[in-house]
C-alpha cells in the first residue's frame, strides 16, 4: 500500500520534537516499511525557508520512504506558537494549492493517516480529501488539538479544561501574547541549521541539540517577558471567542465529514471527543503498539518489595503532568509513611527552586534518588530500583508512553483518575487515586506499603500492552475496511 502519515515534524528530527507522538511514528513507520508498505511522511508548520517566502513543498526519497515537507506553512506549529490565532487553521488558503502538487508527484495514496492538525489548514485538508477522492482518510487522536489550541484541555496552566464557554475562556488561557511572527523567526534559523549540520557527525548533531536548549530557554524568557491577560476592554472579545469557537467547530465537522474513521489511543479520548461533541458513528478505540512489548514477554513482573516501597515519576516536570501536584503531596508527607517509603525522580530538571525543594527532601527521605531526565537507553537501569511509578495526571493525558514503558518493563503503576493510563491495567482502583486528591493518593500508597505482596494484585489485571505489530494488525483493517 502507499500510506501518507502527518505530524508537524519529521518523525526522526533530532531531538524528538513532538514526543510521544514522534516515538510512536518513529516505530509505525519502520514497522510499515519491514512489511513491504511505502510511506509517505508529510510534515508542516515546522519549516521556514530564508530565500522563498511563499508555502512550498519538497520531497526527499529514500527507498521505500518519501518525505514531504510543507515549507512557510502559515499556521506555525505547535498549535501554541499560534494560539491566538485559530482563525488561520479556519480560513486560511495560502497552502491550498500544495494539495494539488502533493497530487502531481503522489497520484496515488490508498490512505492518508493523520496524527493531528498542528501545521495545516482545514481548506487545505478539505482540498485534499476533494482531490484524493478514492482514498481512505483516517485521523488517530493523540492528544486534544481538535478541541483545544494548548492541545492537553488544560486551562490557565491550572486545571482540567471542562467548558471552554463557547472560546470564552480561551481567550484567558495562556499568559502570552500573539508570538506566531516571533515563532516564525525563530523557525528561519532552526530550519537553516538542522538542514545544514544535522547528520554531518555526531559533533554537528550534538553542538543542533545544544542549540535547541538555547532556543527553548529563550523563549521562555521572551514569552516570560510577554507575560499578559487580555483587558476586558481592550479589544473585541467576543469577536475573538468566536475564532476559537469555529476552531472547534469546524473540527467537529472535518472529522465526521473528510475522515473514514477517526482513531483514539484509549476509552477515555473516546469519550472525551464524545462528551464535547464529536460524533460517535465513526470513533473507534485502537491502543498503540510499543517495540517496549519484547521486555514485557521476557522480564520479570515486580510483585513486591523489601524493607521499604520505591515510587518514581518519570517524564517531565510539569504541572499537567502532575509533578507539582507529586512534589507537593512527598513534602506534605507524614513522617510515618515517608519512613516506609523511598523516591526516584528521572525527569528534566525545570530551574533551581525545585532542585532545591527536591534536595531538601533528602533529609526527610532516607533514599531519593534524581535524574536530569531520561531516555530508551537508560530508561532500564533507572528502573530496576523502582517498585511502583506513579503517573500523577491532572489532564485528560490520552495515552502517556511513560505508563506504557513503565509496565513493559515489568513495573506497575499508581495513577489519577484521569486519561487512559489507567486501562492498561484494565482500571483497578487499587491503582487509582482521585486527581488533585492528595489523601486518596495517601491512602493507595498507605495499601501498597501495608503488605508488601499487595504490589503483585496489579498483575492480576489484564494488562493492555501490544506489539507495533499487533497494532499494525489492527491499523490494516482500519486501512482496508473503513
Amino acid at each position: 500500500m502507499n500510506i501518507l502519515l502527518y505530524n508537524f515534524v519529521q518523525f526522526d528530527d533530532q531531538g524528538s520534537p513532538g514526543g510521544g507522538v514522534s516515538v510512536y511514528l518513529r516505530n509505525l513507520v519502520n514497522e510499515l516499511i519491514n512489511q513491504g508498505h511505502n510511506v509517505y511522511f508529510l510534515s508542516a508548520g515546522d519549516r521556514y525557508d530564508f530565500f522563498r517566502k511563499e508555502p512550498f513543498l519538497k520531497f526527499y526519497s529514500e527507498g521505500r520512504l518519501t518525505r514531504c515537507i510543507i515549507y512557510n506553512s502559515p499556521f506555525i506549529a505547535p498549535s501554541a506558537s499560534s494560539f491566538h490565532r485559530p482563525d488561520i487553521f479556519t480560513s486560511n488558503i495560502e497552502i491550498n494549492s500544495l494539495a494539488d502538487d502533493l497530487y502531481k508527484e503522489i497520484p496515488e495514496i490508498d490512505v492518508f493517516h493523520f496524527h493531528n492538525i498542528e501545521g495545516l489548514t482545514f481548506n487545505f485538508i478539505e482540498n485534499l480529501r476533494n482531490i484524493y477522492k478514492k482514498s481512505k482518510f483516517i485521523f488517530s487522536v493523540h492528544n486534544y488539538n481538535l478541541l483545544c489550541m494548548q492541545v492537553n484541555l488544560w486551562y490557565k496552566n491550572e486545571k482540567n479544561c471542562l467548558d471552554y464557554s463557547l472560546g470564552e475562556n480561551c481567550l484567558n488561557c495562556v499568559k502570552y501574547n500573539d508570538i506566531s511572527l516571533h515563532e516564525r523567526k525563530v523557525k528561519f534559523i532552526q530550519t537553516f541549521l538542522k538542514e545544514r549540520i544535522m547528520n554531518k557527525s555526531k559533533f554537528y548533531n550534538g553542538f543542533y541539540s545544544f542549540l535547541r536548549i538555547i532556543f527553548k530557554k529563550y523563549r521562555y524568557l521572551f514569552n516570560l517577558k510577554n507575560n499578559f491577560f487580555y483587558d476586558e476592554n481592550s479589544f473585541n472579545r467576543e469577536g475573538n471567542s468566536k475564532k476559537f469557537e469555529e476552531f472547534r467547530l469546524k473540527n467537529i465537522y472535518m472529522c465526521k465529514e473528510f475522515f473514514d474513521e477517526i482513531i483514539c489511543v484509549s476509552e477515555r479520548t473516546k469519550e472525551v471527543l464524545i462528551k464535547f461533541g464529536f460524533s460517535s458513528e465513526n470513533i473507534s478505540v485502537n491502543y498503540i503498539g510499543t517495540k517496549f512489548y519484547s521486555n514485557y514477554k521476557k522480564t520479570v513482573l515486580k510483585g513486591k518489595f523489601d524493607d521499604k516501597i520505591t515510587i518514581g515519576y518519570l517524564g517531565y516536570m510539569r504541572s499537567d503532568k502532575g509533578f507539582d501536584f507529586f512534589l507537593d503531596a512527598i513534602e506534605s508527607m507524614s513522617i510515618d509513611l515517608a519512613n516506609k517509603i523511598n523516591i526516584v525522580v528521572a525527569a528534566g530538571y525545570r530551574d533551581q527552586d525545585t532542585l532545591d525543594r527536591l534536595e531538601t527532601l533528602k533529609e526527610k527521605f532516607e533514599y531519593l534518588k534524581l535524574y536530569n531526565g531520561y531516555n530508551h537507553k537508560n530508561i532500564l537501569n533507572i528502573l530496576e530500583s523502582i517498585d511502583v511509578g506513579i503517573i500523577p495526571v491532572q489532564w485528560e493525558d490520552n495515552l502517556p508512553q511513560v505508563a506504557i514503558e513503565l509496565v513493559s518493563s515489568g513495573t506497575p503503576i499508581l495513577t489519577s483518575d484521569l486519561g487512559g493510563a489507567s486501562e492498561i491495567f484494565s482500571k483497578d482502583t487499587k491503582f487509582i487515586f482521585k486527581h488533585n486528591d492528595v489523601n486518596d493518593f495517601y491512602s493507595k500508597l498507605e495499601f501498597l506499603t501495608s503488605n508488601p505482596g499487595n504490589l503483585s494484585l496489579f498483575w492480576r489485571n489484564q494488562i493492555n500492552i501490544f506489539s507495533m505489530d499487533s497494532h499494525l494488525n489492527k491499523l490494516m483493517i482500519n486501512y482496508y475496511n473503513c
